[in-house]
């Protein structure tokens, strides 16, 4: 008995299906993967992270005024003190600099956001310094 084209299991035409689905199935995922790739390079991840930035930004300030604060004797009024200049976050908000007088102080950014008192803010650390 002769099997017939459509239970034979070399059917061209089923072979051919089969390579259509693989075919179609790997271009998809290839599409997917570039769709995916040009949606991560829109959002900024190429370039500077801006909260890394910020947190070096933030341990460099933290430094100058320790600095200022063994050459002088005492905080700078402002950070405006330490470079003549008000240093900015990576948003373009100035650091929030909040000496006290008894020696310790915080320097924090507003993020992405600028509103004090968000998720967005970053710290250095959640504590007054006295070092």
């Amino acid at each position: 008995m002769n099997p017939t084209p459509r239970s034979h299991p070399l059917n061209p035409r089923g072979l051919a299906l089969v390579h259509m689905m693989i075919a179609t199935g790997i271009t998809s995922a290839l599409i997917v993967g570039a769709g995916l790739y040009v949606a991560y390079q829109s959002v900024g991840h190429t370039g500077e992270n801006p909260w890394r930035t910020t947190v070096e930004e933030l341990d460099e300030l933290h430094h100058q005024v320790l600095e200022y604060r063994r050459v002088h004797c005492r905080l700078p009024p402002s950070l405006a003190a330490l470079s003549g200049a008000t240093p900015q976050d990576p948003w373009g908000n100035p650091y929030v600099y909040r000496p006290r007088n008894d020696g310790t102080f915080m320097i924090y950014s507003l993020g992405s956001d600028g509103t004090p008192g968000t998720i967005e803010d970053v710290h250095l650390n959640a504590r007054w310094i006295a070092r």
